[in-house]
């Protein structure tokens, strides 16, 4: 990406075996990251495990964010993010 709209932002969605892993390098970016079952139902690349609900992946983005040094929006921060209103 070489220009990108002032005021814009790049969100990754973790889909695919590898979501983890490219979540993870997006957080390391500053980029923004949306995790859940609904996208994966891998937890790794490489092994056939089987995520069992969202609350569990969720659970690890939040813990591997505070690992790097970040901050996990509240559901209000997101939807201005995103352009809804608050709740």
């Amino acid at each position: 990406i070489k220009e990108i709209d002032e005021g814009s932002f790049i969100i990754v969605c973790q889909a695919g075996r590898a979501t983890k892993y490219l979540s993870t390098l997006a957080m390391l970016l500053g980029l923004h990251v949306r995790v859940g079952t609904e996208d994966t139902m891998w937890r790794y690349p490489h092994k056939e495990e089987i995520i069992k609900d969202n609350t569990e992946v969720i659970r690890e983005h939040i813990e591997i964010a505070r690992l790097l040094g970040r901050r996990v929006a509240t559901g209000n921060e997101y939807r201005k993010l995103i352009g809804l209103p608050e709740r």
